[in-house]
């Protein structure tokens, strides 16, 4: 490590200690602590209120037409995968008609957490185009941070372990997901973390 990295790293951990919850250990009801680890944006998306798609019919029974739901899902993940390098697994319902005006509502699931995402059609010809929105501030937590700072809280302990955390987990109240140590000497277990209001990051050392 130059030193480059070094005072990269120094005024790292000063940020960290200046920016911990004044409540830095969280009593559990089996005695044991819990230390939270504060939370870093490593992706903050900034959402657009509304973004147009086009999205062609697929003809269905009779006169009637109904949305094709994959175009929908597809367009959206591409999007937050190509201006807000997040991935998502967006699903949406099935058999919704093709009518002027008609709103639904679809769901973009991250490794932990999901977003909603509201769908309106606002034109049928000729092809059917909607609009679709989702927050304009949505956040996720650094877990790479995360992993790092579970990996010094056990080598501190006397238990050297390779950790790795979920990377897209979404930065909102109660969002729970668990990462993985894996020690030098012994078996895999899991380090459970939860998100709080304050956007701080609490999570359970395991057992080694």
């Amino acid at each position: 490590m130059n030193d480059g990295d070094q005072a990269a790293d120094a005024e790292q951990d000063q940020h960290d200690r200046e920016q911990e919850p004044p409540d830095a250990e969280h009593e559990r009801p089996d005695g044991e602590q819990e230390r939270p680890v504060k939370w870093w944006t490593v992706a903050a998306v900034a959402v657009a209120a509304a973004v147009v798609i086009v999205i062609v019919v697929v003809a269905a029974t009779g006169s009637s037409t109904t949305l094709n739901p994959a175009g929908v899902e597809s367009q959206v993940e591409h999007d937050f995968a190509t201006k807000y390098a997040v991935v998502t697994h967006v699903t949406c319902p099935t058999n919704v008609a093709d009518e002027v005006g008609h709103s639904f509502n679809c769901t973009a699931a991250l490794d932990a957490g999901s977003i909603p995402v509201g769908v309106k059609i606002i034109s049928t010809t000729p092809h059917l185009v909607v609009t679709y929105t989702y927050p304009a501030a949505v956040h996720t937590v650094n877990t790479t941070h995360l992993a790092q700072k579970i990996e010094t809280y056990l080598r501190q302990h006397g238990h050297p372990a390779t950790v790795s955390c979920p990377q897209f987990v979404l930065s909102t109240t109660g969002v729970t997901f668990a990462c993985q140590a894996i020690p030098h000497h012994g078996e895999p277990v899991l380090v459970k973390g939860v998100v709080l209001a304050n956007g701080s990051v609490r999570w359970a050392p395991p057992t080694l």
